[in-house]
């Protein structure tokens, strides 16, 4: 379908649809302009389609002509976006799935799902009334806000695919999503910013692909943290990175983890390095050393 037939289905199955720039982010306020979505001061405002759906002549003004992007108003008839930033915490969501909630699970793999560039966007109508809020890695994007939808195209060039064609409804957010809006966020310890290991490798001799190697035989990352359950996907545990009670980092069975409390995330050698306050080249030539 193009993005005016797109946009008429999903208005007339109940939801509510704005103009968003060819391939931005932002709404395209000359095409609000030219319908008359004004404030009372003349500039071109998104805010009506909070509380009304476009009528077809809108659709047609905006969509019909020059190439722009669909929003999906969030909030309209119980729907909640869950986007996650990058694919990790997606995968450390759908790892926690499986191993705590049949219901989540199967959820999760039929819903219509929105995949970006980097991340992915998961559509759930919820009975309940959600605020919008964040936890690391996370966007709910709720009442209100809006999200990109395919056909649209990412600033980046990135055209925006889905999966799924039903959006699955649940009675309460936290039948499927762990995370609640959080409290104002307590101080957290310093996590040092790593680059890729690689990356690191690469400007610097002592630290060639031998050393990496040499050093990842010698981390583990399940050495590094507690580990409180473990599970078909891999394994929770405290994250040492910042004052953690309620087991935020997970670990994949590949190595790699990710924290919904800090958002840090990698392998065991990044892991390594944030925990003794190094960059990666220190902890490959100190453990490539020890080896």
């Amino acid at each position: 379908m193009n993005t005016l037939e797109t946009a008429r289905s999903w208005t007339q199955n109940g939801f509510s649809v704005i103009p968003i720039g060819w391939r931005s982010k932002r709404p395209a306020f000359d095409a609000l302009k030219a319908v008359g979505s004004v404030n009372d001061a003349g500039k071109p405002v998104w805010e009506p389609y909070k509380t009304r759906r476009a009528t077809d002549s809108e659709l047609w003004q905006w969509f019909a002509g020059p190439q722009r992007n669909l929003g999906v108003v969030t909030g309209w008839a119980g729907l909640v976006v869950l986007d996650f930033d990058i694919r990790d915490a997606y995968d450390a969501w759908m790892g926690w799935a499986a191993a705590e909630s049949k219901r989540a699970a199967a959820m999760s793999a039929t819903t219509y799902r929105v995949f970006s560039a980097r991340g992915v966007h998961v559509y759930l109508i919820v009975e309940e009334i959600v605020e919008s809020y964040n936890v690391p890695g996370i966007d709910v994007k709720a009442a209100w806000g809006y999200v990109l939808t395919p056909p649209s195209v990412h600033p980046s060039g990135h055209r925006y695919t889905s999966r799924g064609n039903v959006i699955s409804r649940c009675a309460r957010l936290t039948d499927v999503f762990p995370f609640e809006k959080p409290e104002p966020a307590s101080e957290m310890l310093e996590v040092v910013q790593t680059q890729d290991p690689y990356d690191a490798a690469s400007r610097a001799v002592e630290c060639g692909e031998g050393a990496i190697a040499a050093a990842k035989r010698r981390v583990v990352i399940s050495d590094l943290v507690t580990v409180v359950s473990r599970d078909r996907g891999g394994a929770w545990a405290l994250c040492p990175l910042h004052r953690d009670t309620n087991p935020s980092l997970r670990i994949y069975n590949d190595d790699r983890w990710y924290c919904f409390g800090c958002r840090a995330h990698g392998d065991a050698l990044d892991l390594h390095a944030a925990i003794h306050k190094q960059t990666l080249r220190e902890t490959i030539a100190e453990l490539a050393e020890a080896s």
